[in-house]
């Protein structure tokens, strides 16, 4: 049992109401025992959970056989918005939860829907939530915002020829327009350093330094003279803190 501080937003979509109250019903009860507070919001429809503006969502349990946008469908599209939201996806096969490791979804709930089966999921699902929640970050661009885990990025590039951001994560490139100065009042807590003046680089995806170079995720990068003590001297403050 949790001290009672812990709380969630979930997002459910089924379209079979039936299915969707006993898996709410699951949901109360066990926010209940561990003494969570849980806001849960109905999706009948993939196209209605796809044009909520209401997007700041822990968990979402999604129906795989739907008609029109089905829970994988829909899964993709919030993977190019959100990339730390926890994805639960139900169905009646087994077979078909199988493409979650697609949208790098937590787990998987076969029909029809029981609390000691569920219970199990929803544990790893609050924990995993709660992580995710200390690391993710909100980046914002001019007409659209995009919401990942910290440590999904290995590191952020100027691109002065086109006046842009370039962050490099697990899920490839993304390009928004911003400041290195501005990522870096934002990231320093999760762990980020310049390693130029152009660069920052995750110490958590830092595998080696050399004289002049880091290797990050397997790129190698420029390091100049000026940042090289700073980046050095929180490479090892990092490792001994065993973050």
């Amino acid at each position: 049992m949790n001290d009672g501080s812990q709380a969630a937003r979930i997002a459910i979509l089924e379209d079979d109401e039936q299915e969707y109250r006993q898996l709410e019903r699951c949901i109360l009860e066990y926010a209940k025992e561990n003494a969570i507070t849980v806001h849960i919001k109905w999706y009948s429809d993939g196209i209605g959970l796809l044009m909520s503006e209401d997007e700041n969502y822990d968990i979402m349990f999604l129906d795989i056989e739907m008609k029109h946008v089905d829970g994988m469908t829909a899964a993709k599209k919030i993977r190019e918005k959100d990339q730390a939201v926890c994805l639960i996806f139900v169905t009646h096969l087994s077979q078909y939860a199988i493409r979650g490791y697609e949208v790098n979804a937590l787990d998987f709930v076969l029909k029809p829907v029981t609390y000691p089966v569920l219970s199990d999921k929803l544990r790893k699902a609050f924990a995993y939530s709660e992580w995710r929640k200390k690391d993710r970050i909100l980046i914002q661009a001019k007409d659209e915002s995009f919401v990942l885990p910290a440590s999904d990025i290995y590191y952020i590039e100027k691109d002065k020829k086109k006046n842009t951001l370039v962050y490099y994560t697990s899920r490839g490139e993304l390009r928004l327009r911003g400041t290195i100065t501005e990522e870096e009042e934002c990231l320093l807590e999760h762990g980020f350093v310049r390693s130029t003046s152009g660069c920052l680089v995750n110490l958590a995806h830092v595998t080696q330094l050399g004289k002049d170079t880091v290797s990050v995720h397997g790129t190698e990068l420029a390091v100049s003279r000026q940042r090289k003590k700073e980046l050095q001297d929180r490479l090892i403050e990092y490792l001994q803190k065993g973050v």
